[in-house]
């Protein structure tokens, strides 16, 4: 029996506070201290936050890296801690995880899988480590390396090294490593749960290992991260951390465990001298430290406390499709809400309340980053936070606005507890209007798109001038059904500093507002769903009859965007999905989406960040290169 705590360090890193960060990681080692932990698991780039792009091309910012590591090696004492950083070596940079054992950095592992797809770039500025290299960093090791200490064969891996079934911990277990700790900045996706965790099954049966697996969490520009992290023994889950909350997680493990299956499964022995013959090992790095306090560790029982019963799976009240909602929900806010306190440029939230579903969604998601900014007050003092930190304005024009959209905003505006003003633009389309007429020249006239965007402009340009007045951070409305297509108006709807809703696709949007209503108690929300989608621009107004049905437009974003299906494939399958509705009238649909798509391009370069929740996302600078000047006949 050898029995060791594992200890998963979740950490919310912003790119560049090294002082923040680094005090961040030592709370952390020194709470683990407390609670008798022998191996801690910090998350990938830890030290510097992620993603750190083209910061890493400057040598000051990957050297800070090399002196906050140093700054954690006094803290510790009796334990053994990984934690992600940059590090410089002959004019290189590498992506790597730090071994401190006992007070002592004994060692760097390299990073060898570097991600250069969707929205990584780490080829772009890193160097990638390899099998049996090995560097000096200054009296340090580094490169492919397994350290041999009191409490085991330990070897560090790097996210991306994870997600290949050829990757170095295939290596490093062969060559002995009982332990594989994974430091990972994995983002969010919706689903990607599942993926981890089938993963981390897979490698660590076919490793016979222990695998540990931590996670960055928090929002960075573009990215959400929802932490949480992993232990699984020889394929089997020990621990399974919760997502969207900083913290450190623990379970106890018997190493004597998978080292006995190990000298039982002849299968596995005879893969480890296979690979001997082919292959370069790791060096190993003898640690002289000392892990302490594992004399007070208890062994494991089963939560039935039955060795012949499985742990069994606890009982879930919510459907798998409702913890899909609340996860959305939880990166949605906490992306907003991080993005709203790391830039530290705003003082409280605005948005354009329009009675619609998407202004909707945008208020809920900023009362909840306010109540997630402020965990420790009682629900009073919390009200009050939300009354001052969230205003939603009602810009009604008098033609095209109902008194059912304003009644709606009103509704939802007081169960937020947002406060709230009704101000007419009305005057100032009159004026616009006025304007234009003079601008004309002879035989030129207003074009009806004109008056609609004329109207959105305005609110957009009262908003800024809100926002430059208060320091409130204006939430953008467009989601990314209404992008795919160009259904926004640069200079009115596109305005803004933070756009939460640019990767939910509109029946996502319809979905979450109903899950809400009921798990949040708001039936204003509700009632915004019940009303026609209408931007409210033009006389009986709304938004299926200018585009298509909400249905069939994400299904074709999809088939499209994700899928990379064309025109005929993309109508085979509405065919047979949607056969009440004419195959005709399906082949418009199909035609006017690729038409508008590819002459929309030019809207979304300019569209504001976003949150990245699929493996879809419309994110020209990140996940979405597509080109703006271009033809679409190949695709018609």
């Amino acid at each position: 029996m050898r029995l060791i705590k594992i200890g998963i360090g979740c950490v919310n890193s912003k790119v560049g506070a090294f002082r923040e960060n680094t005090r961040a990681c030592i709370d952390l080692i020194e709470r683990a201290q407390r609670e008798n932990v022998s191996v801690l698991v910090l998350p990938e780039l830890a030290l510097c936050g992620y993603n750190p792009d083209d910061l890493s091309l400057w040598v000051d910012f990957v050297d800070a890296n090399w002196d906050a590591v140093h700054q954690l090696v006094p803290h510790t004492e009796g334990m053994f801690v990984s934690v992600g950083l940059l590090i410089n070596f002959e004019n290189k940079t590498y992506n790597a995880a730090a071994a401190i054992h006992d007070r002592k950095l004994i060692g760097v592992v390299l990073k060898e899988q570097l991600p250069n797809y969707d929205v990584f770039y780490e080829g772009r500025t890193l160097a990638r480590g390899f099998e049996n290299f090995r560097i000096d960093l200054n009296g340090v090791p580094a490169g492919d390396l397994i350290f041999h200490t009191d409490c085991g064969d330990i070897a560090l891996e790097i996210c991306e090294d994870l997600w290949t079934p050829d990757g170095p911990s295939k290596r490093r277990a062969y060559a002995g490593a009982e332990l594989i700790l994974n430091s990972s900045a994995s983002p969010f996706r919706v689903g990607v749960k599942a993926i981890r965790e089938h993963m981390l099954a897979t490698r660590s049966a076919d490793h016979e290992c222990i695998y540990v697996y931590s996670s960055l969490v928090g929002g960075n520009d573009r990215l959400v991260f929802d932490g949480g992290g992993f232990v699984y023994q020889n394929g089997r889950q020990v621990l399974d951390a919760p997502r969207f909350e900083e913290g450190l997680f623990c379970a106890t493990v018997d190493v004597g465990h998978t080292m006995r299956i190990r000298r039982e499964n002849t299968t596995w022995r005879n893969n480890v001298e296979r690979f001997y013959r082919s292959t370069q090992m790791p060096h190993v790095i003898t640690s002289p430290g000392k892990t302490t306090g594992r004399e007070k560790l208890i062994y494991p029982l089963p939560s039935s406390k039955n060795f012949f019963l499985p742990d069994l799976e606890p009982l879930s009240h919510k459907t798998a499709e409702q913890r899909v909602y609340e996860e959305l929900l939880n990166a949605l806010i906490l992306g907003t809400k991080d993005y709203f306190e790391k830039t530290g440029a705003f003082k409280k939230f605005v948005v354009a309340l329009s009675g619609g579903k998407d202004s909707a969604l945008c208020a809920f998601i900023a009362q909840q980053a306010i109540r997630w900014r402020y965990p420790d007050l009682d629900e009073a003092a919390l009200r009050e936070k939300i009354r001052t930190e969230l205003t939603c304005f009602y810009l009604p024009t008098t033609a095209f606005s109902t008194k059912s959209t304003e009644n709606a905003a009103a509704q939802l505006a007081a169960e937020l507890g947002a406060t709230f003003k009704i101000v007419s633009i009305q005057d100032e389309f009159e004026i616009a209007l006025k304007k234009q007429e003079e601008m004309l020249l002879d035989g030129e006239n207003i074009s009806d798109l004109s008056r609609q965007n004329t109207q959105a402009r305005i609110r957009g340009s009262w908003m800024w001038n809100y926002s430059n007045s208060t320091g409130a951070m204006i939430l953008i409305t467009s989601n990314m059904s209404e992008g795919a297509v160009g259904y926004t108006t640069l200079g009115g709807d596109e305005e803004g500093c933070f756009a939460p809703l640019l990767n939910v696709p509109k029946t996502m949007i319809i979905k979450l507002l109903d899950y809400a209503a009921e798990t949040y108690h708001l039936p204003a929300l509700r009632s915004v769903n019940e009303l026609p989608p209408s931007a409210e621009l033009a006389a009986d107004q709304t938004d299926e009859v200018d585009l298509m049905p909400y249905d069939i437009l994400d299904v074709i974003l999809y088939l499209f965007g994700e899928e990379k299906l064309d025109a005929e494939e993309i109508l085979q399958v509405l065919i047979q999905h949607f056969p009440e509705i004419p195959a005709a009238t399906l082949k418009q649909y199909v035609d006017k989406f690729i038409k508008l798509f590819f002459q929309n391009q030019y809207k979304r370069e300019q569209f504001a960040l976003g949150i990245k929740l699929y493996g879809l996302d419309l994110e020209p600078k990140t996940g979405f290169r597509f080109p703006v000047v271009q033809s679409s006949e190949w695709a018609r």
